[in-house]
């Protein structure tokens, strides 16, 4: 994932977005989008922040065909179309090397719709290495086949070294 904020004020901000992902394993072969739109932090201090973006997009998506039989397809076809995209962010600090973060990304489109959620926490063990446990999943309401789950996650342990 990649993304650019211009701040148009305190709280208010410009955003450009691009998520994708590439894979022999999940529902899709390829899954990408690119997204653009407006942010605002509902809540920014300290130890809390609180954030959402909405903003017009489009979606690439690239059926997995190999995992299923010609008679288990639903559809084939390369998804082209554009989308919506909502984000919410949350990080909070309640002790100064701790942190707990989540983000929810819904991306709606008229093939289908795509909820991807992230929840992390941090620990910082020194100042420069710190741990961090990490859940991500994709959920899509629709896949090409039956067969294929609708859900993709991992479950992630990270030390992190500051230089």
């Amino acid at each position: 994932m990649l993304q650019t904020d211009y701040k148009l004020s305190p709280r208010t901000y410009l955003y450009g977005n691009y998520n994708g992902f590439s894979s022999r394993y999940s529902s899709y072969f390829e899954d990408h989008t690119v997204s653009g739109g407006l942010g605002y932090q509902l809540y920014n201090t300290d130890s809390l922040l609180l954030e959402a973006e909405l903003g017009p997009g489009f979606r690439y998506q690239e059926p997995n065909v190999d995992e299923i039989d010609d008679d288990e397809i639903i559809f084939k076809d390369i998804v082209k179309e554009p989308i919506v995209r909502g984000n919410i962010n949350f990080s909070w600090n309640p002790l100064e090397n701790l942190t707990f973060a989540t983000k929810l990304t819904v991306t709606a489109g008229q093939s289908n719709t795509r909820m991807d959620t992230e929840v992390n926490v941090t620990n910082d063990i020194t100042e420069t290495i710190a741990l961090k446990l990490a859940y991500d999943s994709k959920y899509h309401t629709k896949v090409p086949s039956p067969t294929l789950s609708k859900r993709d996650s991992i479950f992630t342990v990270n030390l992190l070294f500051a230089f």
